[in-house]
């Protein structure tokens, strides 16, 4: 398989987001997976082919530094 095509999918936890995983590797891309659950992260991770799916654990809504 040729995967020349890499995406970026926040939530991949969510329905929709796995979802979009599903879609992506079926048609042969490469996935980086966007979410703040860890643990649900690395149950996909264990389920997917780590060739193409890259869990990325991060949680956008925490805040990384204040601004005064």
């Amino acid at each position: 398989m040729n995967y020349e095509e890499k995406v970026l999918i926040t939530g991949v936890c969510g329905t929709i987001g796995e979802a979009l995983v599903n879609y992506f590797i079926e048609n042969d891309a490469i996935v980086y997976g966007v979410d703040y659950q860890e643990t649900q992260l690395a149950i996909m991770n264990r389920r997917l082919d780590s060739s193409v799916f890259y869990p990325v654990p991060m949680d956008f809504t925490a805040r990384l530094f204040e601004i005064y």
